[in-house]
């Protein structure tokens, strides 16, 4: 099911895995994500990425 699209905001995102909403954004903006509708489509294999990139600049995320 990693092909199962999933319409959610950034703030919604970061909630979700208890990320810095800003830190969210930045990656937003250096990904080829693009946000619609002040939302983005994103699969679950990019939000998997997502987090894991985020997760690396900040190690103590757990």
């Amino acid at each position: 099911m990693k092909d199962k699209l999933e319409l959610i905001t950034a703030k919604g995102f970061a909630k979700k895995y208890y990320l810095d909403y800003k830190d969210v954004l930045s990656y937003l903006k250096l990904s080829r994500i693009k946000p619609m509708y002040k939302a983005i489509n994103i699969t679950l294999y990019e939000e998997q990425e997502i987090y894991n990139h985020i997760k690396t600049m900040d190690p103590d995320l757990e």
